[in-house]
């Protein structure tokens, strides 16, 4: 696997052609009553030919203003997971950078290329001297189970614009100059 930080004129509007976004949730987190509990919402979630244009030209914006990474298969120009990171801080002391995207094709999952990207937007945002991601995530039981594993906390801060745009989403943080040290050797 060959993992790149794209610029803009990388990313056409049939970039993630091919790519498989399918997720079956059986259970998702809700607060009920100021806790935080799994309940049974159960949906299946794939992205058509059209949905994936959109996001790709969403991913050509996020690559000129602030960073794309994407995991390819060796002889591959599509890629196998991809993540997009916004290059204007926000938060009271502008203390975040954004992960906006942050996606495995279903064939490829539980491979590690979630963790990689991961830690190159974590990189990515402690190199520009950003103390924390923010993470407007799903809230079905594999999302949150991936975000807990990587140490993210529920957010100090919750974003209105992000709060409003997904109310059921859970707003997480983490700290980039804790995360992903240890290979954290390469410059974006």
């Amino acid at each position: 696997m060959q993992y790149k930080r794209l610029t803009p004129d990388a990313i056409t509007a049939d970039f993630l052609c091919g790519f498989e976004r399918h997720q079956e949730v059986k259970k998702c987190w809700r607060k009920i009553q100021g806790e935080r509990t799994l309940q049974p919402i159960a949906f299946t979630e794939n992205w058509d030919a059209e949905e994936l244009r959109k996001i790709s030209l969403r991913l050509k914006q996020a690559a000129a203003s602030g960073a794309v990474f994407a995991a390819f298969p060796d002889s591959s120009s599509h890629p196998a997971a991809f993540a997009a990171v916004d290059g204007e801080p926000i938060g009271s002391r502008g203390q975040y950078l954004v992960l906006h995207e942050l996606y495995t094709d279903a064939r490829y999952r539980s491979q590690g290329l979630g963790t990689e990207l991961f830690r190159l937007a974590c990189s990515y945002a402690r190199e520009r001297g950003i103390e924390k991601l923010y993470i407007s995530a799903h809230s079905s039981e594999e999302s949150q189970r991936f975000y807990r594993r990587q140490g993210c906390i529920d957010a100090e801060e919750i974003d209105p614009h992000l709060y409003e745009l997904e109310p059921c989403d859970c707003h997480l943080e983490i700290r980039t100059d804790s995360y992903g040290i240890s290979g954290a050797n390469q410059k974006f």
